[in-house]
């Protein structure tokens, strides 16, 4: 028995509009082809910062608050501000005369088709689509008079048929009742300190040798 899980638009943005989500999506993936094929390194991390707000914005209009705050905070508020700091303190004409990156915008394309592939092959609502347009290639093959594979074709359209298919519609918040139950940080919390403390102690002890590593060489220069 095959199934077919349709998002709910309404439910899954939580009220607003799913063409707002596709903007932000659009500008998102925009901001990271900009952030490679920018030569100077300032405009790139302003480029950064754009696609870390976005990403933000995206996760806080799909119900995941905290998570969308925390990017705010750390990324745009600590990360990317700490890197335009260290920009500033090079010589950005020389190092734009230096760099070559002619040949980084196929690779950017290519990498931003390739990771909206994956992302979007695993949603529920795309994957309704893509059998319903299999359906309707496979309906249209099985008529032709030069088809030898009509058996084939025949179990495929029977399998993939949109009609004879068993649809359920699903929320996309109803996979963190959790969530909506105790609060986006208590349920993190309860997460990162009970089933996965031990990704916080390996975190910990990376911080903790990236610190003393960073001392040792500051000492090492003074000598």
């Amino acid at each position: 028995m095959y199934y077919q899980l349709l998002a709910i638009p309404e439910i899954f943005s939580n009220g607003y509009l799913t063409g707002s989500l596709d903007i932000i999506s659009i500008t998102a993936l925009l901001c990271g082809i900009l952030i490679i094929i920018n030569k100077n390194p300032i405009v790139s991390v302003i480029f950064l910062i754009g696609l870390f707000a976005n990403i933000s914005v995206y996760l806080i209009l799909i119900g995941l608050t905290f998570i969308g705050l925390s990017y705010l905070i750390v990324y745009i508020g600590a990360v990317s501000i700490l890197f335009l700091f260290i920009l500033m303190l090079i010589n950005i004409r020389t190092s734009e005369l230096q760099s070559n990156n002619r040949n980084s915008v196929s690779l950017g394309l290519f990498i931003t088709i390739l990771a909206n592939f994956t992302i979007f092959q695993v949603l529920p609502y795309y994957m309704a689509i893509l059998n319903n347009y299999s359906s309707k290639l496979n309906t249209i093959l099985y008529y032709l008079p030069w088809n030898k594979f009509s058996d084939i074709l025949k179990y495929i359209n029977r399998n993939l048929d949109i009609t004879n298919a068993n649809i359920m519609f699903v929320s996309s918040n109803s996979w963190d009742n959790n969530m909506a139950e105790t609060g986006h940080t208590a349920t993190i919390g309860h997460i990162l300190y009970t089933s996965h403390n031990m990704w916080i102690f390996m975190a910990s002890f990376i911080l903790l040798l990236a610190m003393v590593g960073a001392i040792i060489i500051t000492i090492k220069g003074k000598d």
